[in-house]
């Protein structure tokens, strides 16, 4: 744990506006999603000591973090913190909505990023076949994409869809996804449709292709730039339809 409490120092180190309770708030929300995704990592077999070390790097740099906190926290949100609590209530109902919205984002963003699993359990619930977890990944200008399963459907057609859930964040939580990013990303040669949940910074993502029957794999291609692109290879289980 000296790692999650290293990163927590680091972070509220730069939150000098926020009151000692604020703080003790801050330092417990990110030490839950530090610890779950730990142990989601520890369950999918990765030693201790690595999965510490996973999830603390998924979470991004903690000082940009903490400034970004900071600026939701102005020093005057300190001296009204003081003053009456009536006035206070006033001051931060006028002056410290956005603050309030900004942070149920940013709590979205690390609610996401440190619990991928959750996509594999929302997909259990649906009508696929040959479901498996997977840990591929890719980076672009400050945002991380997980593909966290892959799974076939059949259609009223007999055509076969493969089925590739992913998680797109923004390593700063503050910071918006690259416009239309999630849209621009393509399953395949022929993509079916998407199906998409999320906020400003991150996005839970479905993309479904079609697939000729006995395909071992299909191509996942991600946008990093205007001029670059990569390649995912997504392997497809048909052991319980051949």
């Amino acid at each position: 744990m000296e790692r999650f409490d290293a990163f927590c120092q680091a972070v509220c180190r730069q939150v000098r506006h926020a009151t000692p309770r604020e703080r003790r708030a801050i330092r417990a929300e990110l030490t839950g999603h530090l610890e779950d995704r730990a142990e989601d990592l520890r369950q999918r077999g990765m030693p201790e000591e690595e999965a510490e070390e996973r999830a603390v790097a998924a979470m991004g740099d903690p000082e940009a973090i903490g400034r970004e906190l900071n600026r939701q926290y102005p020093l005057g949100w300190l001296i009204v913190s003081r003053c009456a609590l009536v006035l206070a209530a006033v001051l931060v109902l006028h002056l410290f909505a956005p603050a309030v919205a900004t942070f149920a984002s940013v709590q979205g963003n690390l609610s996401t990023r440190s619990n991928p699993e959750m996509v594999v359990q929302r997909m259990k619930k649906g009508s696929y076949i040959g479901l498996q977890s997977l840990d591929l990944s890719c980076q672009g200008d400050g945002w991380t994409l997980l593909v966290c399963a892959s799974a076939l459907r059949q259609e009223e057609d007999g055509t076969w869809n493969a089925a590739v859930a992913t998680v797109l964040y923004s390593r700063n939580p503050f910071s918006p996804l690259p416009r239309h990013l999630p849209e621009r990303i393509c399953l395949g040669e022929e993509l079916r449709g998407i199906s998409r949940s999320g906020g400003k910074s991150e996005s839970v993502t479905t993309y479904f292709s079609q697939v000729e029957s006995g395909q071992p794999s299909v191509t996942l291609t991600v946008p990093l730039s205007a001029d670059e692109t990569t390649c995912l290879d997504i392997p497809l289980d048909w052991e319980e339809v051949l």
